[in-house]
């Protein structure tokens, strides 16, 4: 996975040779402030990554063959301020259950930093009971 700072890339990477081994030259992008992105047309959203890409040194523009936007809107919780409330904790109150994953309330939020600590509080969190 790269970030492309300065840019509506928040991450991308090229899956061909992991996940989608079938798919020759597969780039899979996450958008920053992606809700500004969820009127917007698939074309509109094309121009703009390829746009920002080229930003960053990545000519697009002259490979893409096609395009797909997937729209989750309620999938990711917001990471503006007010909304850390949103996040569950590791405890839940079904004794020996316990949460993990990037989605929980921890310091990294949606990443898998932010997973990886999940889990250790999560241990923490069955360790006390």
């Amino acid at each position: 996975t790269t970030f492309g700072p300065g840019t509506v890339l928040a991450a991308f990477s090229e899956q061909s040779r992991t996940t989608f081994p079938h798919a020759e030259g597969r780039l899979s992008v996450l958008l920053e402030e992606p809700e500004r992105f969820l009127a917007a047309s698939e074309d509109e959203i094309a121009k703009t990554v390829i746009a920002d890409a080229a930003r960053i040194g990545l000519d697009l523009d002259r490979h893409l063959v096609k395009h797909r936007v997937v729209r989750y809107p309620h999938d990711f919780l917001s990471l503006e301020p007010g909304h850390l409330a949103d996040r569950p904790s590791q405890h839940t109150p079904v004794r020996g259950l316990v949460l993990a994953g990037d989605y929980t309330r921890q310091r990294w939020l949606s990443t898998m930093e932010g997973a990886v600590l999940s889990g250790e509080l999560a241990f923490q969190e069955l360790e006390q009971t």
